[in-house]
């Protein structure tokens, strides 16, 4: 599993490397002094990069944490492939069942460091761990690997 989290840190080292370049290009902006609109647009870049970079970084922190400190619950999945004009991205519909109760949720992810082929369009049976935080999925492991999940409000939908 190592080989995952790898995968997955150096995915969160290109969306920082990305928001360095942000405010890169903010300096650029605010030392033009010829025009205000490109004072404005370089203050917007450094804040943008900023809030990116520790964003990033947070997110990165919480997923690991929720790793290593939380146990994984066996739930079943679907895996969707969704393909856009411009690209690909997944969907896993995870059901969990009790004795008197069924949670369902959908989570988007982040692009997969592992083949994920295997689980497309049919019910399998994986490992997921829950950020005690918010009662979410956060990660899920497959025979093939891990599958990480997206922040943010619409990332992980409950289903009834």
């Amino acid at each position: 599993m190592d080989k995952n989290i790898k995968k997955f840190k150096q995915y969160v080292l290109l969306g920082q490397l990305i928001s360095v370049g942000l405010l890169i290009l903010g300096f650029i902006f605010i030392n033009q002094k010829q025009d205000n609109v490109f004072q404005i647009a370089g203050w917007l870049f450094l804040i943008m990069g900023i809030i990116f970079i520790f964003s990033f970084n947070r997110r990165k922190q919480r997923l690991l944490w929720v790793y290593k400190n939380t146990s994984p619950l066996s739930m079943k999945m679907n895996l969707e492939e969704i393909k856009d004009l411009d690209s690909t991205y997944y969907a896993a519909y995870l059901t969990r069942q009790d004795k008197n109760n069924s949670e369902r949720w959908k989570a988007t992810l982040y692009p997969p460091s592992c083949n994920v082929q295997l689980f497309l369009n049919n019910e399998n049976q994986v490992q997921v761990y829950v950020d005690p935080k918010n009662n979410n999925p956060a990660i899920i492991r497959t025979t093939e690997g891990l599958l990480w999940v997206m922040a943010g409000s619409g990332a992980v939908q409950k289903l009834n």
